[in-house]
């Protein structure tokens, strides 16, 4: 019998947006298709949300992935805060609500990841959405390996990454003077990183 803790074991973690977490779920069936135990991480408010509109207006008790477990794929389901309570109106409220994801959400999900970790030693790898700003922090800490998902079209991640270094080459000439042909920009100084910050900027001065 095969030994389950031989399985590689992710950390799924999406921003918590529809259009984010779809392509998240796909992904996670995917791979727990393909031999990996997923342990899946919605917020609070996504879970109300999609347990409250599948149940026709009650709030149901099972998770998304309870039908994928019937068909033995080993989908583990777990909610975190993002630091606002339920009733919170995050549409009228967006400022606030996107300066909390930046800055009270990592707390909440560093807090979570220590939990699962020490509670399951096979934990070995973290993917998550390539808007979050705290990935490649709480990987280090807990050593897993980190894995970026875009959940955009290809198209929109060649118009930012284009974007990016352009800034990029001209913070060179302003530096420099000239654009230093040996520096490597597309990894130095392209990171996905800065793509992230300059959008959650943009959306706060909206």
């Amino acid at each position: 019998m095969e030994d389950k803790h031989s399985k590689p074991h992710a950390i799924m973690v999406p921003l918590p947006r529809q259009g984010h977490v779809i392509p998240f779920t796909h992904l996670a069936m995917k791979l727990a298709s393909n031999g990996f135990t997923i342990t899946f991480v919605n917020t609070q408010i996504i879970h109300h949300q999609i347990t409250k509109s599948e149940s026709n207006g009650s709030e149901g008790q099972e998770d998304i992935f309870a039908a994928a477990r019937k068909s033995s794929l080993d989908i583990r389901y777990r909610t975190v805060s993002d630091g606002f309570p339920l009733a919170f109106n995050r549409s009228q409220n967006l400022h606030q609500y996107l300066e909390g994801l930046l800055h009270v959400f990592p707390a909440h999900v560093d807090e979570l990841f220590g939990n699962l970790v020490q509670s399951d030693p096979s934990i070995s790898c973290l993917i998550a959405d390539t808007f979050h700003t705290w990935p490649a922090t709480i990987a280090n800490k807990y050593n897993l390996v980190h894995n970026s998902f875009w959940t955009e079209t290809a198209f929109v991640l060649c118009i930012s990454m284009s974007k990016i270094s352009r800034v990029s080459k001209i913070s060179m000439v302003q530096k420099y003077g000239y654009i230093d042909g040996n520096i490597d920009i597309d990894k130095n100084l392209i990171k996905i990183t800065e793509i992230v910050r300059k959008t959650w900027k943009f959306l706060l001065k909206l």
